[in-house]
């Protein structure tokens, strides 16, 4: 369902200023510190919201695959909190910030669909936050895969998974070959 409101409030900003951009993995669509001068929007492909911490590690944010808005909790920010990554090929519409507050500051049901928008993203980051939260991999995998209601990516793509679910890409190997039978 979020899938589909998501393209449908798209679909309205499709009348504003807008630019389309391709990125290849590892392409930072923006950094953390920068200006929010876009609303972005994922056409294909999937892209994640990275925070860094002081050891070294990394958090994911956001997994924003294609009909979701990337850090739309931006929106009414000066700046990034964080860097942005094209974990596949990736296609974005990003929307000019101005046009995007102009517009929902005068269309009413388009501010309240924008509202329902967040409030369905808000569920999500809390069904994350609960993933996180588990203590075995094995918990965090099963979790991860009934979220989004997904199979595992090709073998190439395990990394991004290991990150979404906060543990190491060799931990998440170990258990993915032991229990290859299994799944």
């Amino acid at each position: 369902m979020i899938q589909i409101m998501s393209n449908q409030i798209a679909e309205r900003f499709r009348a504003l200023p807008s630019e389309h951009h391709d990125y290849v993995p590892g392409d930072l669509v923006f950094r953390r510190d920068g200006p929010v001068e876009w609303l972005h929007f994922v056409d294909r492909g999937l892209v994640h919201l990275l925070r860094y911490k002081a050891d070294g590690g990394m958090t994911v944010l956001q997994r924003a695959e294609a009909n979701y808005f990337l850090a739309e909790a931006s929106l009414f920010s000066p700046s990034y909190h964080c860097d942005a990554q094209a974990i596949t090929a990736a296609s974005l519409t990003r929307f000019r910030k101005s046009a995007v507050i102009a517009a929902l500051n005068s269309d009413p049901e388009l501010a309240a669909e924008w509202a329902k928008y967040l409030s369905r993203e808000v569920q999500r980051t809390r069904a994350r936050a609960e993933l996180l939260a588990l203590r075995k991999l094995s918990d965090r995998l099963d979790a991860w895969l009934e979220i989004g209601d997904r199979a595992l990516p090709e073998k190439g793509q395990w990394i991004s998974v290991a990150r979404e679910i906060g543990v190491s890409p060799e931990a998440l190997y170990r258990h993915l070959a032991a229990n290859r039978l299994k799944r």
